[in-house]
Order: C-alpha cells, then sequence, then structure tokens
C-alpha cells in the first residue's frame, strides 16, 4: 500500500512540524534549544532562534524564518524560462533577512514536507539571476528561486 504524505494545513502547523524535526535531529549529538518563535509578516510567517549547544558548549545562535507554502509557484518556467516549479518571497522580506543576519530560509510545503536553504543563496540566487516579477494581482515585487535549489530534509 502507497504511503500519502501527511497534510500540512497551515503555518501552526508548519512550525510544530519543524520544531519538532529540530528535537529529532538534537538526538544526533548536536542539541538544539529553541528560544523564541516570533510571528512575522502578519503571522503568517515564523522567526524561530535557536541555540545549537555541543556538549556543554554553546556553539552559536541560528535564526531560521518559516514561510508555509500551500503550493508550488508552477508558472516559474513560463516566467523564467527554466523548466522547474519554484517558490517566491517578497523582496522587501527578504532583503531584510539578508541584512539581519537571518541564517536560514524554511519552507514547509503542505504535502512535500521541510525544505531549507541558506538566505544569502535564496538572495544571490535571485538577484544574480534576475528572478524577480511583480504580478499584477497583489502589486509586491517577489524573489523566485527554482525548487531544486533547496535541500529536503524531512516530511
Amino acid at each position: 500500500m502507497p504511503t500519502v504524505n501527511p497534510v500540512i494545513n497551515n503555518v501552526y502547523e508548519a512550525t510544530d512540524k519543524f520544531l519538532k524535526y529540530l528535537r529529532d535531529i538534537s538526538k544526533r549529538g548536536i542539541k538544539y534549544k529553541v528560544r523564541k518563535v516570533i510571528k512575522e509578516n502578519n503571522a503568517r510567517h515564523r522567526l524561530i532562534i535557536v541555540e545549537e549547544w555541543r556538549g556543554k558548549w554553546k556553539a552559536r545562535t541560528i535564526k531560521f524564518y518559516l514561510i508555509y507554502v500551500r503550493k508550488w509557484f508552477e508558472t516559474f518556467s513560463k516566467y523564467f524560462n527554466i523548466n522547474s516549479l519554484g517558490t517566491s518571497i517578497r523582496l522587501d522580506i527578504l532583503e531584510r533577512l539578508y541584512k539581519t543576519d537571518v541564517d536560514y530560509i524554511v519552507i514547509i510545503h503542505k504535502t512535500d514536507g521541510i525544505f531549507l536553504i541558506k538566505t544569502d543563496d535564496f538572495y544571490l540566487l535571485a538577484i544574480n539571476n534576475n528572478w524577480i516579477r511583480t504580478p499584477e494581482k497583489t502589486g509586491e515585487t517577489l524573489a523566485n528561486i527554482p525548487i531544486e535549489y533547496l535541500t529536503h530534509v524531512g516530511r
């Protein structure tokens, strides 16, 4: 019988899913302690601040920016002439994350799971390849990348 991916229905479930992922990988020698979960972008996104511990020593603080997506940007190839699905983030948000040293963007897809990309990588890919668009519907400028640049880390 084929396995069915669990559906993640909203940003609250996505946040719980990512925090569970951090707990699960903490069992592998490095401990991740969540210090803050901050609602961002009208509570549609989350900034998650985590301390990484190696034994008794705090190694570093890591900032994750979590985005929940229901579906991929399916017409990426139409806009950018690359045969791929894509993902997007508002350019002004991405620029702020880049300037404030947020380490990773976490994209949690409704059915495909948890994906990570370094904020610097997302920013530089979108800017250097001119994967920028402003849809008429919203008028918001978006930075986009093909999903092949994301690292799939869990379901």
